[in-house]
């Protein structure tokens, strides 16, 4: 599974917060990504499957909970993690 963090933002801000974090960071100046995802508030969360398929999106911040659900919910069946 890739995660893909979008940010609309200043890029050093950005690198500055994700610079070291596990997880690709595109970089989003424009917002051509964030409107291609039909983003309709910050933040947004859009959990993708392995096929490319937008399974949910998620308006506002979200808890580790939250997340691990969602990572859950997008991992191919017969994967390790997956139940």
């Amino acid at each position: 599974i890739r995660v893909l963090v979008a940010v609309e933002d200043d890029p050093v801000a950005v690198t500055d917060a994700f610079g070291a974090a596990p997880i690709p960071v595109l970089l989003d100046p424009d917002g051509s990504a964030f409107a291609a995802y039909q983003g309709f508030g910050l933040p947004l969360t859009v959990f993708i499957d392995s096929e490319g398929v937008i399974r949910s999106f998620v308006a506002g911040p979200l808890d580790e909970t939250s997340i691990a659900a969602g990572m859950r919910a997008i991992e191919p069946v017969g994967s390790p993690t997956s139940s």
